[in-house]
């Protein structure tokens, strides 16, 4: 069998020695070297130095992936108001169209229902309880 590798060389078959050696590599000593195993499943195992290194590397890459997501995310939406009508414009259905708008108004009274009795409140507690107490 001979392979051709795209730069001009042409590399046969070669026989591995019974001690695991490869023959005829020798002008290949120190360089990187591309070998295809014969048939069968082959067991590629990492030492725990290059497991950490892929680990980090596909870290690494995940969050520019993600980094990138966020950047066009913000420049799409600017605020998650917007962004939550704009959803809601897409994706609901009609009987949601406004369905924001009521929510925050809702909010926004339950809100003024709250600070009006914690005011209230605030302001009745020195009058109930006295210092003597």
């Amino acid at each position: 069998m001979k392979i051709d590798i795209g730069n001009g060389k042409v590399l046969g078959t070669k026989r591995v020695s019974p001690n695991g050696q490869i023959s005829g590599f020798t002008e290949y000593a120190g360089q990187e070297v591309l070998v295809v195993l014969p048939g069968g499943e082959t067991d590629v195992k990492l030492g725990a130095k290059d497991l950490i290194r892929e680990i980090q590397v596909a870290t690494n890459e995940h969050m520019k992936v993600a980094f990138h997501q966020y950047k066009d995310l913000k420049r799409r939406f600017e605020t998650p108001e917007k962004a939550t009508k704009e959803f809601l414009a897409k994706n609901a259905p009609r009987s949601f169209q406004g369905l924001y708008e009521k929510v925050e108004f809702w909010v926004g009274e339950q809100l003024d229902r709250v600070e009006e009795k914690v005011e209230i409140a605030l302001q009745d507690e020195p009058r109930s309880k006295s210092p003597s107490e």
